[in-house]
């Protein structure tokens, strides 16, 4: 099972190479990921957190709709994002995508990418997403397979000190069993040759950046809650991607009570 997470950093425009949740996927809101959800007219299984960015107001109808609140108190151990986490690996979800993880303070955007580290997540599939952009972290011995175009972004960080016997197929600039030391540049800024690239590491722990492009979404699909992939590029203000949509063939016609027509 997918479980989609929203958190409580910046996300002006959804990721429009993601799929929408679909009707089997498991919405979690870490607290004022809430308002994110709503933006969006989603609405999530659980919401996870201390309820600080929540508006009272919305709590009695949040009840009464039948979505399940968690409430920890402020002073807690972890932050709403980790305990959302906890809350979807609980529910036996065996991936796991981030929305909204970055922007909003840089202490708070730092420690939800380190989060991906946590022995929690260590034997599933989680990842940010954030824009056009896809964060993983992989975890020693292990392997990953990226897929993307000729031409796109890939950095590799290692973190939490050297990570070890790291090999890299399929970019511009090849590894072969290599040590990334902790805070090196040198896995910054390559770039995709082949439509599949190949990360290998025998020990230590790699952030993958790259651009989103495993999934690229249904220009025709619609939510449970009636929005397509063009409700949201307009709604966004993203002309171009509006005009792309268009041209490939979305529907400006499709409208729900809470996004407007694309046109």
């Amino acid at each position: 099972m997918r479980a989609i997470i929203f958190a409580n950093g910046i996300m002006d425009s959804w990721p429009l190479d993601f799929e929408l949740p679909a009707g089997d996927d498991l919405v979690i809101a870490a607290d004022g990921g809430y308002n994110h959800c709503k933006r969006w007219n989603l609405k999530p299984h659980v919401i996870v957190g201390d309820m600080d960015s929540v508006t009272e107001s919305d709590l009695p109808a949040l009840e009464a709709g039948q979505i399940q609140i968690i409430r920890f108190p402020a002073q807690k151990d972890e932050t709403d994002l980790q305990l959302a986490l906890k809350a979807a690996i609980d529910r036996q979800a065996t991936e796991i995508v981030i929305l909204g993880a970055l922007g909003a303070r840089w202490d708070m955007t730092l420690s939800n990418v380190l989060i991906l580290t946590i022995p929690l997540l260590q034997n599933g599939d989680a990842r940010i997403i954030d824009g056009p952009y896809e964060f993983i972290c992989l975890h020693g011995p292990g392997e990953a397979s990226l897929t993307g175009k000729n031409g796109q972004l890939l950095s590799l960080i290692p973190l939490g000190g050297p990570a070890k016997g790291v090999s890299l197929v399929g970019t511009a600039y090849l590894l072969n069993k290599v040590t990334l030391p902790l805070g090196t540049s040198r896995g910054i800024s390559n770039v995709f040759q082949e439509k599949l690239v190949k990360v290998e590491i025998e020990a230590g722990e790699l952030l993958d950046f790259s651009k989103f492009k495993s999934r690229q979404a249904k220009i025709h699909h619609i939510t449970p809650h009636g929005i397509t992939p063009l409700m949201i590029a307009a709604q966004s203000g993203n002309i171009d991607i509006t005009k792309e949509l268009l041209k490939a063939g979305g529907n400006p016609s499709n409208k729900n009570h809470f996004l407007p027509p694309a046109m």
